[in-house]
């Protein structure tokens, strides 16, 4: 272990120490899940440990020192949210697996023309789509070797166009802001359901995309027009070749399994089905028709699903031992007759900082359970607020390292970090002014 991993160990230990034994007026318990969320928040940030392993290392502090029973912890590994994204990264997977995500953007890709504005819209929209089933990541991956494949046949690939920039650019974003389409569109999606739910509503797959989809939509449309502005085409016309996937009795049988949860989702309010019920029906059928094979069930990504269940847990700590509430009596007195609008344009860019620092699970784990009891003192209905951060920690687009989108557009040595941070901290600011606005003047 390098002196740098240990010097974060002993930091993040002494920064908790720090907060237990400060002068803060609050019970003994409360106090105690303050210094692991101190610890939690350094050893996440640093990402001196792996973010599950620094997740299962809280969860195991709560119940040493927390005052919490193992049957108040753990089952959190496996509430509801965890297998609504253990069925959607399933389902991810077997779309994948037989190129069904490809074949899709490629069908789309022969109708829109040889413009080059409107294929690059064509791209993000096709982008959006898959991430609202896929990972960013895995949406990303699919789509920006396709828009190198239409750059190098054009003879665009090169650090000096100003157009390859701006297309691989404005795949990377619509890869990230497609996830906010849907519940299962990315990680803090359903961690922010778990959390309306607790408070006794209703909050199933519409319900999100109520408050998601539109600002997919319009700020899709933003990206598009800012990114081409500031790299404006070279070109005025732009060829296009593509390989033919060719569908078999598989990719069928995943298609259809592939519509049918997506049809059940959307009816969950009048099936009666909830949206973690209905994401076991992917897993079991693409198990029992061998189009998933036992091996594959390790390619999942279980380390998220274990973060999540640990920012699960530390959220039931926060509510439990009364620490939230501490936090929302502090934060009272500096919003207090503040504006609407501008307290939620804050709050929106705390979650947008926060998550240039950590992932964005990191983040919504840490700031869904410190807005919760905000929310009277702001005028505002919680659930209102926690879909707010939600979709907040998912606007960083300033850096390559900000989303894995942002790494892969970045990977392909067109673009420079200053380049991408240029672009990036104008949409940022424009996406945190849309979200506050949204929750102002409609969501409310």
């Amino acid at each position: 272990m390098d002196s740098r991993r240990i010097a974060i160990f002993v930091l993040g230990a002494l920064l908790a120490l720090a907060a237990f034994f400060s002068p803060v007026e609050v019970a003994p318990q409360a106090k105690m899940v303050f210094a692991i969320t101190v610890l939690a928040v350094v050893y996440w940030f640093s990402e001196v440990l792996p973010l599950h392993v620094t997740g299962l290392l809280v969860s195991f502090l709560l119940v040493l020192f927390g005052g919490f029973s193992p049957g108040q912890i753990f089952p959190n590994y496996f509430d509801p949210v965890v297998v609504l994204l253990l069925g959607g990264f399933m389902l991810a997977f077997a779309l994948e697996k037989f190129e069904l995500d490809e074949l899709i953007a490629l069908r789309v890709l022969k109708h829109v023309g040889h413009s080059p504005s409107r294929i690059v819209l064509a791209f993000m929209a096709i982008t959006a789509f898959l991430s609202f089933w896929v990972s960013n990541t895995a949406a990303a991956a699919v789509m920006i070797p396709i828009a190198l494949f239409i750059l190098r046949k054009n003879k665009l690939a090169t650090k000096d166009s100003s157009f390859a920039k701006g297309f691989l650019l404005c795949v990377a974003y619509a890869a990230t802001i497609g996830g906010l389409g849907t519940l299962v569109g990315s990680t803090p999606n359903p961690l922010a359901q778990r959390y309306i739910q607790d408070l006794g509503q209703s909050f199933e797959f519409l319900d999100w995309s109520y408050y998601g989809l539109p600002f997919v939509v319009v700020f899709l449309l933003v990206i598009w027009f800012v990114v081409l502005r500031i790299f404006k085409p070279e070109i005025s016309g732009l060829k296009i070749d593509s390989k033919e996937i060719r569908m078999d009795r598989s990719k069928w049988l995943v298609l259809a399994i592939f519509i049918a949860t997506v049809f059940l989702w959307v009816t969950g309010s009048l099936t009666g089905l909830s949206s973690s019920v209905v994401a076991l029906v992917p897993i079991l059928l693409l198990y029992f028709t061998r189009l998933v094979e036992e091996n594959d069930f390790s390619k999942i990504n279980w380390p998220i699903l274990s973060l999540i269940g640990s920012g699960i847990a530390l959220g039931f700590a926060f509510h439990g031992s009364g620490f939230d509430l501490f936090i929302a009596s502090l934060v009272e007195g500096l919003i207090t007759g503040l504006p609407l609008l501008l307290v939620i344009f804050i709050v929106v860019v705390v979650s947008v900082l926060l998550t240039m620092l950590a992932s964005n699970t990191a983040s919504a784990a840490i700031m869904i359970p410190l807005v919760i009891p905000l929310a009277p003192v702001i005028g505002i209905r919680p659930e209102i607020l926690i879909v707010i951060v939600a979709i907040g920690v998912s606007l960083d687009f300033t850096a390559p390292m900000g989303t894995p989108p942002n790494a892969i557009a970045f990977s392909t040595g067109f673009l420079s970090v200053k380049e991408m941070a240029k672009v990036g901290l104008l949409l940022s600011l424009l996406a945190s002014i849309l979200v506050a606005l949204l929750a102002t003047f409609i969501w409310v």
